[in-house]
């Protein structure tokens, strides 16, 4: 059986059309525990009316404590062989679930991974893609560094939770941060140092709903800035072997850099040095020894950090 998690907070508008989805899927053995995270629109409420329609869906009501406690509490109540997370904006094709089942089941995989495509508030794609239905096998490092790389489509892939079935076993112990962002990138990390072997059908199954006023969609300011910087500071204990410590490293310290840039002239500087100080303090000179990590990157970053301004000004020359 499949468990499908459906965190939910203040999405009335396009609950019934996600959960209508999860309902449509032509795989039927699954359960869909939905959490309500402290909804105030009437979603909690929704909810109810769904569950109380279709017994293969449940719903929990919590206070509003964010997206990671309500994973989590999904997670707690899951007794499924396999774990899949659905966003309550998105839409799921008939076939993800029969996909992703066909996928992880036909090796020894700790998960499978299938492909998406954006959609507007219209729910109408906003590029046009070609999906080939190419499968790849890969193992936890190959994702460590896709996750950690420079910011691409596949890379997003990598980091997302929503196109994913986890086996029970490669999730066991684990749960999301209390962090406002980039939950999904961390919990991804943690995973892949758990992973054995993964599998990745380039078959689309997931409309990916772009909302301006949602989380993950809120801008690269204040917000991001401060958050990339807290997910790598909370992550950093939880990445122990030494192959991806120095995967983690890397994009510790251009997180760093990134974050800094960022946050130029900002009242909110004094926020970023109080959580890197002390993570540089306990790193740098793991960061500065690791055989893994070039020595031009490493003096490059070196001397950026040490004088951010020009730092912010070549990066404002490469990038405007």
């Amino acid at each position: 059986m499949v468990s499908i998690i459906v965190p939910v907070y203040n999405v009335r508008e396009f609950l019934e059309a996600s959960l209508e989805s999860i309902a449509a899927q032509t795989y039927a053995g699954f359960e869909c525990i939905i959490v309500d995270d402290g909804s105030t629109d009437g979603s909690g409420e929704m909810c109810d009316a769904f569950c109380a329609k279709d017994s293969r869906f449940r719903v929990i009501h919590q206070p509003n404590a964010g997206v990671g406690h309500a994973r989590n509490a999904g997670l707690d109540e899951a007794k499924g062989e396999y774990i899949l997370f659905v966003d309550p904006d998105d839409i799921i094709l008939p076939t993800a679930l029969e996909v992703a089942v066909n996928l992880i089941s036909s090796g020894p995989y700790d998960w499978a991974m299938f492909d998406h495509t954006k959609v507007g508030l219209d729910g109408k794609p906003l590029e046009e893609e070609v999906f080939t239905d190419e499968e790849i096998t890969f193992d936890g490092v190959y994702v460590a560094n896709n996750i950690c790389g420079k910011p691409s489509r596949t890379n997003m892939a990598f980091c997302v939770l929503w196109n994913k079935l986890y086996s029970r076993e490669v999730l066991e112990g684990l749960r999301f941060l209390d962090i406002y962002t980039c939950e999904d990138m961390s919990f991804n990390l943690v995973v892949a140092q758990k992973t054995r072997k993964a599998i990745y059908k380039k078959s689309m199954q997931y409309f990916y709903r772009m909302r301006p006023l949602s989380l993950s969609n809120h801008g690269f300011g204040t917000y991001r800035a401060l958050g990339r910087l807290m997910m790598m500071n909370m992550t950093e204990p939880l990445i122990i072997l030494p192959q991806f410590r120095s995967i983690f490293l890397a994009r510790l310290y251009r997180t760093f850099l990134s974050s800094r840039f960022d946050l130029e002239h900002r009242s909110d500087l004094k926020d970023y040095y109080r959580i890197f100080k002390p993570l540089k303090k306990k790193t740098f000179r793991e960061y500065i020894s690791c055989p893994d990590i070039s020595l031009a990157e490493k003096a490059r970053v070196v001397f950026l950090l040490s004088f951010p301004r020009l730092g912010r000004m070549l990066f404002r020359m490469k990038y405007r």
